[in-house]
């Protein structure tokens, strides 16, 4: 991917009404749209009375569509700070990946934030993790697919190569208000982190027993490569484990415990 004339190039552009103004980008801002299509984000953003808008939208299949040029500003980020810099929608550029958020499981099924039923099969896999922000209890945040994530890196380096980006951060750590949540403890934030030079290696390049940390609030580790798998071990964020092979986005990894297998796009070499 490349970036001219302040858009993606391959990218599909429809230009939202809300934001505009000239902003000379330094941060990338991680949010998810707390939806299930990639087209009422796109609805919702094209709204004058919204009010609302973002640069990018991912959808899960790795659909990119660009709604501002990058450098005019969008109405992302509300009330925030970023080391020591307020107001990112000035300073900044958001991401939108398509992906519900939180959902809480009951006896009749997973709930999500607007109280709607709705089947567990309809997500590869979760990542179970406490939100005091949310309430009490654990929550289910449905994975990214590797699809969306490895489309929003691209498009991620493509944006650093254009500009002086100097940060990555997600909305829940930069607003001032306390209650966003996205793009939540499923998505791999670090992976996008280090595309500024922290030097990541995909497992996927590994040699047999290369030392990796789990880079998630916890991960499962199923008794096979996919999610058919049952899931026969729990790991959580900085658990060292050791890369076997690989098969495709899985890794097999020994830990503490036995050896099972995990999500490659959760690992970040120790």
């Amino acid at each position: 991917m490349e970036v001219k004339y302040h858009k993606l190039v391959g990218a599909d552009f429809l230009q939202s009404p809300n934001g505009g103004d000239s902003i000379t980008p330094k941060f990338l801002v991680m949010h998810y749209t707390a939806g299930y299509a990639a087209q009422s984000a796109i609805d919702t953003f094209r709204k004058r009375s919204s009010e609302v808008s973002a640069h990018l939208i991912i959808d899960t299949d790795a659909k990119i569509t660009q709604m501002m040029p990058f450098n005019r500003k969008a109405w992302h980020a509300g009330p925030s700070v970023f080391r020591g810099v307020k107001n990112l929608n000035s300073h900044a550029i958001g991401f939108e990946f398509v992906n519900i958020g939180f959902l809480k499981k009951t006896a009749n099924g997973f709930i999500d934030a607007y109280g709607s039923t709705v089947r567990e099969d309809r997500f590869e896999d979760f990542v179970i993790a406490k939100q005091p922000i949310v309430g009490s209890g654990e929550y289910y945040w449905p994975v990214y697919p590797k699809a969306q994530i490895d489309a929003g890196l691209e498009a991620a380096k493509a944006i650093i190569e254009a500009y002086n980006i100097e940060g990555i951060c997600s909305h829940e750590e930069i607003d001032t208000r306390g209650w966003k949540t996205d793009p939540g403890p499923a998505f791999p934030m670090k992976a996008f982190q280090n595309l500024l030079g922290a030097g990541r290696r995909d497992p996927t390049q590994a040699s047999q027993n290369v030392p990796f940390n789990v880079d998630v609030s916890s991960l499962n580790v199923r008794g096979g490569p996919g999610v058919d798998w049952g899931v026969i071990a729990g790991l959580k964020r900085g658990d060292r484990v050791y890369a076997v092979n690989t098969q495709g986005n899985w890794t097999r990894v020994l830990y503490a415990g036995g050896e099972g297998w995990v999500s490659s796009q959760y690992l970040e070499r120790a």
